[in-house]
């Protein structure tokens, strides 16, 4: 991959696609521009089709490997060489970042009810947190209440049609589920699965935008953002008045997360321990010869 030429289409937004195929229009609505640190886990994920031409979704860091996504970004598209992400940047004039695993939930299923909408992808190598990268913390339970106001984020199109090339954030609030239940009539929103979240006012996420974790702070000591959902759908037209989207419920995915998204990092106190533990038998045998 010509990784000059990458960046170019990808700070020029010339030919693009998005990864969603459920009917929301091409854009974020209600949103202003993201500031560096600001949303520091915030990864472009992309894909790319050939002939300059890119799909791309949003990601969140849950670690110095691993990404959290949504699933249907990769409903067909498992060529990892094909995968890429962005991270530690606002603009999408970085440098690209190699992937080398997309893992999909093994329960979701393509075309049906978004149920299991989640996946995780890992870098080719590892990322320090700094000023620009940071990781997720996730959930300790469901869902903050009702009321409680939200960020997610994307580089999705802007309501007037304009490409950005800044990350766009914007604020929502979870609503109770039964806005959702009584919006989706065809029966697709199960409250087992999605977070209802939106303010009906014109503040929304659409397709662009699948992927985006949606996070608070549970406590405003905290340094890093929570993420209770993955930005999944919505009814057809993003911001108008009354629609709320559908997020996966990050809380009800933990043990597919903790099984897979597992850093070499995090292996390298045990094995040092063990190593320790050897080194300080081996010294005490000697002491006693």
């Amino acid at each position: 991959m010509n990784l000059k030429l990458l960046i170019c289409a990808l700070a020029c937004l010339v030919h693009y696609s998005t990864a969603d195929n459920v009917g929301r229009d091409i854009k974020i609505s209600g949103g202003t521009p993201a500031s560096l640190g600001d949303l520091p886990y915030q990864v472009f994920v992309g894909y790319n089709l050939g002939n300059g031409t890119y799909e791309f979704c949003g990601g969140g860091l849950i670690n110095s490997e691993w990404i959290l996504t949504a699933a249907h970004c990769f409903e067909v598209k498992k060529d990892v060489s094909k995968a890429f992400v962005i991270l530690g940047s606002v603009s999408l004039n970085t440098r690209p970042v190699s992937v080398k695993t997309i893992i999909t939930h093994p329960n979701y299923i393509s075309d049906a009810y978004n149920y299991y909408d989640i996946a995780l992808l890992q870098l080719s190598n590892p990322v320090k947190e700094s000023a620009s990268i940071g990781f997720l913390n996730l959930p300790t339970f469901s869902s903050p209440a009702v009321g409680t106001l939200m960020w997610t984020a994307g580089w999705g199109l802007t309501q007037s049609g304009i490409k950005p090339t800044q990350l766009l954030k914007v604020q929502i609030p979870i609503v109770a589920q039964s806005i959702c239940v009584n919006a989706f009539s065809d029966g697709k929103y199960n409250e087992t699965y999605f977070l209802c979240i939106g303010d009906g006012k014109g503040k929304d996420t659409c397709q662009g935008d699948s992927g985006g974790a949606v996070v608070s702070k549970v406590n405003t000591t905290d340094t890093r953002w929570t993420v209770y959902g993955i930005t999944s759908y919505g009814p057809e037209g993003c911001g108008l008045q009354g629609n709320r989207g559908a997020y996966s419920r990050v809380f009800n995915y933990l043990d597919f997360i903790k099984s897979n998204a597992v850093t070499s990092a995090s292996s390298t106190p045990h094995h040092c321990s063990k190593a320790l533990i050897v080194v300080l038998i081996a010294f005490a045998l000697l002491l006693n010869l």
